[in-house]
């Protein structure tokens, strides 16, 4: 029934006065999705606007109205149903669209027909036969291509009515289009801010990203719209744009689309005596576009500006001009393309039809004789770059959080951007081995579950400063996508807890190491299940070496008091602190010039060092009878907090306790790290978490 509407509209006709009671250019649309359109009017003089949509049944009626007289109306509709047939019509007080309609796009096709067209420009009869032809015999196509050149002067308001808007009335109002920008378009590049942008381009279409270069991804297909009026030199932000997209994950087959086609046999290919092209927009394609093409395995390339039908093949990527929509031809073979399949000088359009064995394309000429037919196969290439973009797309459609210290219970957030049903399996190898978690997913849900880890060996509410819990997890997918069998494995080691210790306000502190101030301070301390990161034969126990410690803070001060339980005190002078008997704060700076993990070294005699300059840092040392003790204050600004900073403010960090119990180079002290089990200073994955409190 849906079908029967969409043909029975198609070839509705056009009443003596609906054609003189149009808007100036309009409809036409934009921005195609499954749940969404664009539905766009512009007018030469001022309306206001009234938009009345309907699905194919003819219920729900629904009605968008901008009472404000403007030029300019976009209509975009959303929440829609995929797939779906829908009727609308615009009207002012003298002005009407007629009943025009659209299709949503299926969500995940199996096979779906793209149209490419181009060069439309000058012969707005001929533009009006070809548009025609697309609008009475591609009724199943889901949207077009422009490649450029849609009037002879964008800068002319006129010429976008006569030449492309009203030439094409009914088939921009049925089929969405994403255009490239031309040269006849007349819009300024993109790099030169020298020249004010007269073309009307910019104020008729409504288009991704700067409006320029843009991406769109629909299910088996990536492409990548360019203004090649714009420079694609290397460094220049067009360029970096495009390797950035090329690099990025990618669906199953990659088009590219701009105006200018680095190959082609027509007059525009010419050459200066020194072999490179005439056309600066020609030769930066030949010398930026296609290298990187080759290189990131883009399938098919989409152009204009010669006015013919051309496809070449070149480093496995296929080049089609498509430059024959109305203006007037060109001659074939004006300059030499070895890489050239076919070329023909007609007016013409072609069809892509898409699915996962490959891009079928068909070359269409006005009176619909098939020109040119060729296929890109699917290859296990292909295969292999999605299997890489599918699986950098799945790491990030898991979240994990941060352990609930009284439940065990670990939050964990799942989404399905697959085109089916997928399956994830997460198997914790430490903390939870016997009870993995097991989810399926639909298409495009995104879930949240609740997964308990258990064995984790002590009790986080009461000690909740003792150790950082680390999940090394083995995370399974299977599913199907884009026609591609998926199983594939990754390994996460993933911080589920942070250890925390309260910094208590204290009312003033003395750096003087008689931590007479400090009573009230929890300690924290050393145990057995404190890691040593290094040299564990140097340990000999409990009685070797022992560490508390305590934290507080001030108006723009941190404070830590340090009591070392330790059977022999060594600290070589001309030594490195590091490696004598000390304490290492080390603190991950959160923002500023020295963002990073900063350490700040105290020793046992009283020496000290930071790694940054820290001019806000005072200490003192104390030895006693079986040990020493250290009390240290650390102005706020050097940490990178701010001065005022108070209750509540967190600040990652770790401390390690170095305890050499002999003298001479081959002496090794055991290094004791409170909670990260490595040695790197630039490792903050398992620091704890300090926070302030009153």
């Amino acid at each position: 029934m849906q079908t029967l509407l969409f043909v029975l509209l198609a070839f509705a006709p056009a009443t003596p006065e609906a054609e003189t009671a149009h808007f100036s250019c309009g409809p036409y649309l934009l921005l195609p999705s499954s749940h969404s359109m664009t539905i766009v009017v512009d007018n030469e003089a001022p309306v206001s606007a009234r938009l009345r949509f309907w699905s194919a049944h003819g219920e729900d009626e629904q009605s968008r109205e901008h009472a404000t007289a403007a030029r300019h109306h976009v209509f975009t509709l959303t929440n829609l149903v995929p797939d779906t047939l829908y009727s609308y019509e615009i009207t002012s007080d003298e002005l009407s669209t007629q009943t025009h309609a659209f299709r949503t796009l299926p969500e995940h096709p199996q096979r779906y027909r793209v149209l490419v067209m181009g060069d439309v420009r000058t012969q707005p009869q001929i533009w009006a036969q070809v548009s025609g032809r697309m609008f009475e015999h591609e009724t199943d196509a889901l949207f077009a291509i422009g490649t450029g050149d849609y009037p002879s002067d964008g800068r002319q308001y006129s010429q976008w009515i006569e030449q492309f808007f009203s030439p094409a009335r009914r088939f921009l109002g049925r089929i969405p289009l994403w255009p490239a920008i031309g040269n006849h378009e007349a819009t300024r590049s993109h790099d030169d801010v020298t020249r004010t942008e007269t073309s009307h381009y910019f104020s008729l279409f409504e288009l991704p990203e700067n409006e320029r270069w843009y991406r769109v991804d629909y299910p088996l297909m990536t492409l990548l719209v360019l203004d090649s009026n714009s420079h694609l030199t290397p460094g220049l932000p067009q360029y970096e744009w495009l390797r950035d997209q090329l690099r990025s994950p990618r669906n199953r087959f990659t088009l590219v689309a701009l105006h200018h086609a680095p190959l082609t046999s027509g007059p525009h290919g010419g050459l200066h005596s020194d072999g490179t092209p005439r056309e600066w927009p020609i030769d930066e394609g030949r010398r930026f576009l296609v290298p990187l093409c080759e290189m990131y395995h883009v399938d098919m390339v989409l152009t204009g500006h010669d006015h013919l039908y051309e496809r070449s093949h070149k480093g496995g990527v296929v080049y089609v001009v498509t430059g024959g929509g109305g203006a007037p031809l060109y001659q074939v073979d004006s300059v030499d393309n070895p890489y050239q399949q076919v070329a023909l000088a007609t007016h013409h359009y072609v069809a892509l039809d898409i699915d996962a064995s490959g891009i079928e394309l068909s070359a269409i000429d006005r009176d619909g004789v098939l020109i040119d037919h060729s296929v890109v196969p699917a290859t296990e290439g292909h295969e292999a770059r999605r299997t890489i973009s599918v699986t950098r797309t799945l790491e990030q459609a898991l979240d994990i959080g941060q352990l609930d210290p009284a439940t065990h219970m670990l939050p964990v957030t799942l989404f399905n951007p697959l085109d089916h049903p997928l399956n994830v399996t997460i198997v914790s190898r430490s903390g939870n081995p016997e009870e993995p978690l097991v989810q399926t997913l639909a298409v495009g849900e995104r879930r949240q579950v609740l997964w308990q880890v258990g064995a984790v060996g002590f009790d986080l509410r009461t000690d909740p400063w003792r150790a950082p819990v680390v999940l090394d997890l083995t995370v399974r997918y299977q599913g199907l996508d884009q026609a591609l069998v998926l199983d594939l494995e990754e390994t996460r080691k993933l911080t589920v807890y942070h250890p925390r210790y309260p910094a208590l306000r204290l009312d003033g502190a003395n750096t003087d190491g008689a931590l007479l101030e400090w009573d009230e301070v929890p300690w924290i301390r050393t145990d057995a299940r404190t890691p040593i990161v290094k040299q564990e034969e140097s340990y000999e126990g409990p009685g070797d070496f022992g560490a508390k410690l305590k934290l507080a803070w001030t108006e723009g001060w941190l404070h830590l008091a340090a009591d070392i339980s330790d059977s022999r005190i060594v600290d070589d002078p001309a030594g490195d602190i590091g490696e004598n008997d000390c304490v290492r704060l080390l603190f991950d700076i959160p923002a500023g010039p020295d963002r990073g993990v900063a350490f700040f070294s105290f020793s046992a005699s009283g020496r000290a060092e930071a790694s940054t300059e820290a001019p806000n840092m005072r200490h003192a040392v104390q030895q006693r009878d079986g040990g020493w003790i250290l009390e240290a204050s650390i102005a706020f600004e050097t940490l990178g907090l701010e001065p005022g900073s108070g209750a509540n403010t967190e600040l990652s960090c770790d401390f390690l306790f170095v305890d050499r119990d002999l003298e001479g180079a081959a002496a090794r002290p055991s290094y004791h790290r409170l909670w990260t089990r490595s040695l790197s200073r630039r490792d903050a994955s398992t620091f704890g978490v300090l926070q302030l409190q009153d």
